[in-house]
């Protein structure tokens, strides 16, 4: 394998076209699994990595609904708030009506996912924006910035997204999913 990637390496500094990429099964007929290859490997390089691919496929998620966040046995997010704030309930934004059907499938989505939960009783109303997606799909956004303004900083907070990408740039090998709905926590 560090045969392929000594190869890689050499063809990524020099490739000036635009990318071309493979999709490849690594699962059965049966049971489908795309991966993307990007397409600058050789045949036989390709060869190797739907091997390795194959080989570690039970690492690698089948359908969105599989991925899980940490479980809440291991406890509750809780944000601590400046005293005395009292919440803010923003009216939400007009909708267009053709889009509400979308809208509403994406929610649906995410809480299968369980990326969010329903509530019964709200204290805060954060506005809810949304950007269509080249291909039609919608992708909705929370405007946290009211919560944002009141709350406690964390002394230990996330590290920047730079900081977390020079960590990788020293790795052989790594791989990436897909930002599935945005950037949760």
């Amino acid at each position: 394998m560090h045969e392929v990637l000594d190869n890689a390496d050499e063809r990524a500094h020099t490739y000036h076209e635009p990318l071309k990429t493979n999709k490849v099964n690594i699962g059965s007929e049966e049971e489908p699994k795309e991966a993307i290859i990007e397409g600058y490997w050789s045949e036989k390089e390709v060869s190797k990595i739907i091997d390795l691919l194959r080989e570690f496929e039970d690492l690698f998620l089948r359908r969105y609904h599989e991925l899980k966040g940490i479980h809440n046995s291991l406890g509750d997010m809780r944000i601590k708030l400046k005293e005395g704030v009292h919440p803010v309930q923003k009216r939400p934004y007009q909708m267009n009506p053709n889009l509400h059907v979308k809208v509403k499938e994406e929610i649906d989505k995410i809480i299968v996912l369980d990326i969010i939960k329903a509530v019964e009783e709200l204290e805060w109303i954060s506005l809810m924006v949304f950007n269509i997606k080249k291909d039609g799909r919608i992708r909705i956004c929370v405007d946290y910035r009211d919560l944002n303004a009141v709350c406690i900083i964390d002394p230990f907070p996330t590290p920047f997204t730079e900081e977390i990408l020079k960590g990788v740039t020293v790795c052989e090998v790594y791989s990436f999913k897909n930002g599935f709905l945005g950037y949760h926590h």
